[in-house]
């Protein structure tokens, strides 16, 4: 949990730092909350992968 909020927290940095000009921090953070959700699913998918990987190498 805390890798993907450090993740979250490089990305805005990056994102203020080169487009500020292009995202007002409004859209920004509604980026990053659409982005959460996604990054949780993807991590839960990865899992499950490497779940069902293990269990058919051990099989």
């Amino acid at each position: 949990m805390a890798v993907v909020l450090k993740l979250c927290w490089l990305v805005t940095k990056i994102f203020n730092h080169f487009i500020p000009f292009l995202l007002p921090p409004v859209s920004l953070s509604i980026i990053v909350l659409i982005l959460i959700p996604l990054l949780m699913n993807g991590i839960s998918m990865v899992m499950n992968f490497m779940r069902k990987c293990s269990k058919k190498n051990w099989n």
